[in-house]
């Protein structure tokens, strides 16, 4: 959500009137939703199924929620492919135009493209820095105020990360389904680890809970690395056009259904525990009679 999401906002229409928005402003929807649904699932989901006696157990919820996840990927791959479909031809930044430079990616610099640039750093690499997205083709060289510079023809630039006409708004359900993913995920496993672990092991187990979402973001690490192991076709690419990041929402799907199947098979027959601490006064007066 931190990544691959803001990653593709970056290439979206950010407009909003005659406001420019930050690119991480549609994180706000991820927690918007959460404030917003909880009380929804806490008043009238949960109760409505257990009066129809199929109560939602909590291991029942935490697979829910890996679902609602797999499905806000699958709607980060839709919006992707429609992010391209109305994406601009590629521009060169020697051939750009006024529009095509107010339109380069917010998270891309401009010089990075420029071979004007290039040609600067070339001369004088100690005030300069190297402009990533270029780089020198031949050795022809211009002599200008006494200063020798790489010829044009001889600086080859990638084109302009231009952004998309679809507005980045587009990315909302997908931040919804990731709210509603840890509503039924995040919030009822703070709850199964709490209730479900004996009192001198609880700080232990929901430490180890909430590991499990730093081993989440380190494990993007070593799956970017493999969808960009070929050279020729990366999947992820600092020019979102050049690469297929639908493709990475699908494999997130895949690893995320798969993790539910794995999931549902090794908690099926669960036994949940109830402990002598979490008795209420009338339990406890019941057992003791």
């Amino acid at each position: 959500m931190s990544t691959a999401f803001q990653n593709q906002a970056c290439q979206m229409n950010l407009e909003l009137g005659r406001i420019r928005i930050p690119v991480s402003l549609l994180q706000v929807f991820d927690s918007l939703s959460i404030l917003l649904l909880i009380p929804v699932f806490d008043l009238l989901v949960y109760p409505y199924f257990k009066k129809i006696d199929r109560p939602l157990s909590s291991l029942f919820r935490i697979g829910l929620g890996f679902a609602f996840a797999a499905l806000s990927m699958i709607a980060a791959t839709v919006v992707e492919i429609y992010r391209k479909k109305y994406s601009p031809a590629d521009v060169l930044y020697i051939n750009a135009t006024q529009n095509d430079l107010d339109s380069v990616s917010a998270c891309q610099s401009i010089d990075n493209y420029n071979p004007y640039y290039f040609q600067l750093w070339a001369a004088s690499p100690q005030q300069y820095e190297q402009p990533s997205q270029c780089q020198q083709v031949c050795d022809t060289t211009t002599e200008q105020n006494g200063i020798l510079y790489i010829a044009l023809q001889c600086i080859d630039c990638k084109p302009l990360p231009l952004i998309s006409s679809l507005s980045v708004f587009a990315q909302i359900p997908q931040f919804v389904l990731i709210g509603i993913s840890e509503i039924l995920s995040s919030v009822t496993s703070l709850d199964f680890f709490y209730s479900q672990s004996p009192l001198e092991l609880r700080s232990i187990v929901q430490s180890l809970n909430l590991a499990t979402t730093a081993l989440g973001s380190w494990a993007v690490i070593p799956l970017v690395l493999i969808v960009n192991a070929s050279k020729t076709s990366p999947w992820i690419t600092t020019n979102l056009d050049d690469g297929k990041l639908e493709n990475y929402f699908v494999l997130l799907a895949i690893l995320m259904l798969s993790n539910n199947i794995f999931f549902i098979y090794i908690s099926k027959n669960y036994k949940y525990n109830t402990f002598p601490d979490e008795q209420s006064p009338d339990d406890a007066l019941v057992t003791k009679t």
